[in-house]
């Protein structure tokens, strides 16, 4: 019987969490850049029959290609120090990312709560972008986060009120 071994499982599994990781990026950047409506209006004329890249230039005024040359430069310019950026997610995970590291950099993440503390470490993407959830095995309570790298230190705050509700800053 064919198949992965464990380790190269679990490095299948993390490229492909990287590889989703840049296409939420993605995606996140392009609505930032021509909004929801925006990125709705040109799924909505792809449906109509038009290509996306057709669809996409009209309403970014630049073309996908454009878009895909300049994204690694745009990002690069968004990310030059340290940072942390959070959204709640479903049943009461907190996605979080800390940026502006370096590519492929070795980060110290630490987040405390009341009486919960976990430290590891965690290597950042192509983009110098490393992202994780946190927040149904934890207590409900305030938490603060710190992440070290290359370049400095990022920090970020949340709170865990129950499952299913976060919030934050």
């Amino acid at each position: 019987m064919g198949g992965f071994s464990k380790g190269e499982g679990a490095l299948a599994a993390n490229e492909l969490q990287r590889a989703l990781q840049e296409n939420e990026l993605t995606l996140q950047y392009q609505r930032e850049r021509i909004s929801h409506d925006g990125l709705i209006r040109a799924f909505e004329e792809a449906g109509r029959g038009t290509t996306f890249a057709q669809a996409y230039a009209q309403v970014a005024g630049e073309s996908l290609p454009d878009f895909e040359r300049a994204f690694p430069a745009r990002l690069a310019i968004e990310n030059a120090s340290p940072k942390v950026s959070r959204e709640p997610g479903s049943d009461g995970v907190v996605r979080w990312t800390a940026s502006g590291f370096g590519a492929r950099a070795l980060v110290e993440i630490t987040i405390k709560g009341s009486d919960y503390e976990i430290s590891y470490a965690g290597v950042t993407d192509r983009y110098g972008m490393y992202s994780a959830v946190f927040g149904q095995t934890a207590p409900p309570g305030e938490y603060s986060m710190r992440v070290v790298g290359p370049g400095g230190a990022a920090t970020g705050a949340f709170d865990v009120t129950a499952v299913g509700e976060v919030s934050g800053t």
